[in-house]
């Protein structure tokens, strides 16, 4: 029935819902205090739909009280207004909703060129929102809550704001937040604004204030929508214009307010200058924008010059009282002439100063600081460009100078800062540095002058650049320097002439020129210099070239000729003619030189060579690639040119000998003691003389070099050389008397396939010519250690048995040679302390260590054959120290290398080993010992090669083998 009334007209009647949907829980709650119903999950609430109001409640939640009054917090949006907030109130009675706490009005224009497909208007955002508001939206007429007669009440939707309002320009986008809400605002004066749903961009506008930050006097001038959807205005100034920043320049013309700040576009003027602009930022601390004019008034008071410029820029910095300028497309001009400055120019009450590069006719000076008076330029540092007169670019460059130019007199006067003035040369494409010069601006002539004192400067005084004063700075030349304390510069020539030039570094050598005069020409192109004289390694000296024609290329970089001077160990000079020399790619002089075997040069009285010699002058020794030649051989051997190539201190000889060293041809060398490879089986020496076959075996082969020390030529390394008793293999050879001996890990040319075998201690030759080895022999093989504890527990029980003295035989250099220092120094010091040896190495741990142990060589029997008693240091991991009679034989053979071992006490107390072709037979008289060995499975007692090959040690109950060796040596009576 209301429905029907309302529909004629009759009755105004209106249906508040709530559709409530929430995500979980109840949809409502009614309070038995209060009466209040509390709805829950309101998407939005359609408050009038002819005026288009929405309430959009924060988190879905209504308060509902009496006559259909309701409580919301969020979003209210009517018409083109969105209002946010807490605390809203409506009232149903008067249609009103009550907003005491807005936090912002965000506001939309109807846009009137563009309209939906129902004919309204599409909206456009404002970028600007009202802040700090509070006030009542009036949603329609009470009396028309159904909206029937809303062409009666065309005024609605209506909002009336309470106290100021206000428009804030602190937004990051605009010039980083500058406008501090603190001191720059728009406060809105209450206002009442009406048809909502009809704003556009004409019709909204706000009466309040400016506040500017001091800019500008507060400004009552209405706000507006602007172009860029921002809230502001246009205005002018008065004609004669109007003070800004509390009256420190004036501002004459226009100003504008939007999206880019505060702006003008006009005339600031600030003590004796104007700047036009159309476009000036004003900011809270500054002025800033293009300048289409700059004028400032030459003021002899003042002691300022005229200056004029257009289309640049210029930043006014009114709490410092000063205004810079800068030139852009066009230059500022100076004192009514040719003279313009690309920089800035900042005028205060202290005068005019700036910064750039003032352009001459013929020069320009560059500075971070001019002071500009009525006549003159003048700087405390400056750097100065003088243009050349046929190359097109400059000439002469300075930095860092006091200098000062007067206009009238045509002189410019240059001091340095620092004691010196660094000059540009472009053309020759140097730097110098030099006291004072004196450029005449309508001359072709520049005088430069050094005070630096030359004569108590050390010899590699070139070496630091900071002493020189003349610097390349050609990209190839790597910055080339040297001294010099008068020189001339002569720009219609592109020539400098630099004179008292000591010396120069390049690379690390020290030139010294014929004459004290350098010429440098264009491309730092230095004329080359004769006679000149060289010294290599500047520290330490070792490298002298006499007579030498240089061409300097660079600091890293030279080439010519000059004559080695070759000082040996008696001090004779000698010269070798290097045609060829340079500097390489580590920055080091090298040269090259030829010699011949004609030319007879000794590298001292004990060696000759012939080949190529070479310079490196990084290294102090010259490195000889060729051949070396034992000058003083005895007459057993036949000496041949050694081919060899190794830097050489020419006070310590020392020519490198390879394992296989081979004379210049190729064909390799015998040294020391050499077995032949085939049978028959044979020994014989060699010193650096042609090897007997190419697949003889060296016994004593030796890494090191020889030398000639007290008439001996001795090949070791120079740690052996020095102490005998370090690992390390030894061949002396006595140039009188030819005897040879060595000393080392001697490689006895047998082959046992499954053992392995060591020797180390000494070779000599006795008055017959038999050869000698005395030392210690390492034999390891596939043993069960049973075997050998029953062996050195019964061995020190023999009657012949005495401990064994150490300190007599070489085992603890034999250590050495087989474990390496760490190890064996372990190993020495457990048994100097303990007298025991509690951790035997793995490599020990399987063999049988004999020392003292003497062979000779039996070139009928081939085979080398003990000649003393037997020394057993340990037997596998037992250790034994005892020494008994015994007998070792290694035999070379065609058909297979074999070995015995006999140990003796008596008839009834011995061992007996012989090996050959995989088999280790045992025969003994220690029947314990077989029961051990018999009881050890057979496949125990194997091994297998990976080639297929086997190894295997028995029980060898026959004692002919044993008798026989016993019979045949007849040593054990």
């Amino acid at each position: 029935m209301n429905f029907i009334r309302n529909k004629s007209g009759r009755r105004d009647y209106d249906v508040l819902q709530w559709y409530s949907d929430p995500k979980e829980g109840i949809n409502a709650e009614w309070s038995l205090l209060n009466g209040f119903l509390s709805i829950h999950g309101v998407e939005y609430i359609q408050v009038s739909d002819s005026q288009d109001v929405r309430i959009f409640p924060r988190a879905g939640e209504v308060i509902v009280r009496q006559n259909r009054d309701f409580e919301f917090d969020g979003l209210i949006r009517a018409g083109n207004l969105d209002f946010e907030g807490e605390a809203f109130s409506f009232d149903f009675d008067e249609f009103s909703i009550l907003m005491n706490q807005i936090t912002g009005v965000r506001m939309s224009v109807n846009d009137p060129d563009l309209t939906d497909h129902r004919g309204r208007h599409a909206k456009k955002r404002l970028k600007s929102t009202l802040e700090q508001v509070s006030g009542m939206l009036r949603v329609d007429h009470p009396t028309n809550r159904s909206g029937v007669r809303s062409q009666n009440f065309p005024d609605y939707p209506v909002f009336l704001s309470e106290g100021n309002s206000f428009v804030y320009f602190d937004q990051p986008s605009l010039h980083d937040g500058v406008y501090n809400r603190d001191d720059f605002y728009y406060a809105v004066s209450p206002f009442e604004m009406r048809g909502l749903d009809e704003l556009t961009q004409e019709n909204l506008s706000f009466e309040g204030t400016l506040v500017s930050a001091g800019i500008l006097s507060d400004l009552s001038e209405p706000l507006r929508v602007m172009d860029d959807l921002h809230l502001g205005f246009k205005t002018t100034t008065p004609p004669n214009g109007q003070g800004i920043y509390d009256q420190r320049a004036q501002f004459t013309s226009g100003v504008t307010l939007d999206g880019r700040g505060l702006q003008g576009g006009g005339r600031v003027d600030f003590l004796t200058a104007s700047v036009t602009g159309e476009r000036f930022v004003f900011l809270p601390d500054s002025i800033i924008g293009e300048t289409m004019l700059v004028e400032n008034a030459g003021d002899l008071i003042a002691d300022v010059p005229v200056m004029e410029g257009s289309r640049g820029s210029m930043v006014f910095r009114p709490l410092i009282g000063e205004l810079e300028v800068y030139s852009g497309k066009d230059s500022l001009t100076f004192f009514g002439e040719s003279v313009n400055l690309v920089g800035s120019a900042t005028l205060s009450e202290a005068g005019l100063d700036g910064k750039g590069t003032m352009w001459f006719e013929d020069a320009k000076l560059t500075s971070d600081a001019f002071t500009f008076t009525n006549r003159e330029i003048q700087s405390l540092s400056a750097a100065f460009d003088l243009k050349g007169r046929s190359s097109g670019i400059a000439a002469f460059q300075t930095d860092d100078v006091k200098c000062e130019v007067n206009f009238d007199e045509r002189v410019g006067e240059f001091s340095p800062n620092s004691g010196e003035t660094r000059i540009e040369l472009p053309i020759q494409q140097y730097i110098c540095f030099m006291d004072q010069f004196r450029w005449f601006m309508d001359k072709e002539e520049v005088d430069l002058i050094s005070n630096r004192l030359t004569d108590d400067l050390p010899f590699d005084f070139s070496e630091d650049r900071t002493i020189s004063n003349f610097v390349s700075i050609h990209k190839d030349q790597d910055s080339l320097h040297f001294l010099s304390t008068r020189a001339t510069y002569r720009i219609h020539e592109d020539l400098l002439r630099c004179q008292k030039v000591k010396e120069m570094a390049v690379a690390d050598v020290r030139i010294t020129p014929d004459s004290g005069l350098v010429v440098i020409r264009r491309r730092a192109r230095m004329d080359e210099l004769k006679h000149a004289s060289l010294v290599a390694n500047d520290v330490t000296r070792y490298h002298f070239i006499d007579d030498a024609s240089i061409q300097v290329n660079g600091r890293y970089s030279f080439e010519g000729s000059g004559k080695y001077r070759y000082r040996d160990l008696e001090g004779d000079t000698s010269y070798i003619f290097m045609a060829d020399l340079a500097v390489d790619a580590e920055i080091q002089t090298v040269g090259t030189g030829k010699l011949t075997a004609r030319d007879r040069f000794q590298l001292s009285p004990a060696f000759g060579f012939a080949g190529t010699v070479s310079m490196a002058s990084k290294l102090p020794h010259l490195y000889f690639e060729g051949g070396a030649k034992l000058l003083q051989p005895c007459d057993a051997f036949s000496t041949s040119w050694i081919q060899f190539e190794a830097y050489l201190d020419p006070l310590a000889i020392a020519i490198p000998i390879s394992e296989n060293q081979v004379d210049v041809d190729g064909d390799g060398l015998a040294y020391g003691l050499m077995a032949s490879s085939r049978a028959p089986f044979d020994i014989y020496p060699g010193f650096l003389d042609p090897i007997g076959d190419d697949d003889d075996i060296k016994m004593l082969p030796v890494e090191g070099a020889i030398r000639f020390r007290d008439g001996h030529y001795v090949i070791s390394s120079l740690e052996k050389l020095e102490a005998v008793d370090v690992p390390g293999n030894l061949v002396d050879l006595n140039a009188v008397t030819c005897r040879m001996t060595g000393t080392g890990a001697i490689n006895l040319p047998l082959d046992f396939e499954f053992v392995e075998h060591e020797f180390a201690g000494e070779f000599f030759t006795d008055a017959s010519g038999n050869y000698h080895f005395k030392g210690s022999l390492l034999l390891s093989f596939h043993f069960h250690q049973g075997l050998f504890a029953r062996m050195a527990l019964q061995i020190p029980s023999w009657l012949p048995a005495k401990p064994l003295e150490l300190s007599e035989t070489n085992y603890e250099y034999a250590l050495r040679e087989w474990l390496g220092k760490e190890d064996s120094d372990k190993l020495i010091g457990e048994l100097a302390m303990t007298g025991r040896l509690k951790n035997i190495p793995k490599k020990l741990r399987a063999a049988v260590i004999l020392t003292g142990v003497e062979l000779i060589w039996d070139p009928l029997e081939e085979a080398f054959i003990s000649t003393s008693k037997v020394g057993i240091a340990s037997l596998g991991k037992e250790v034994v120290f005892q020494e008994i009679p015994g007998k070792i034989e290694l035999i070379r053979s065609r058909s297979g290398d074999s070995f015995k071992l006999y140990f003796h006490g008596d008839e009834e107390n011995w061992y007996y080993m012989d090996y050959k072709l995989g088999t280790l037979n045992v025969t003994t008289t220690d029947i314990p010992f077989y029961n051990i060995l018999t009881d050890i499975k057979a496949k125990k007692r194997k091994i297998k090669s990976e080639d297929g090959s086997r190894y295997m040690y028995q029980a060898m109950p026959s004692r002919k083998r044993r008798n026989d060796l016993v019979d045949e040596y007849r040593d054990f009576d």
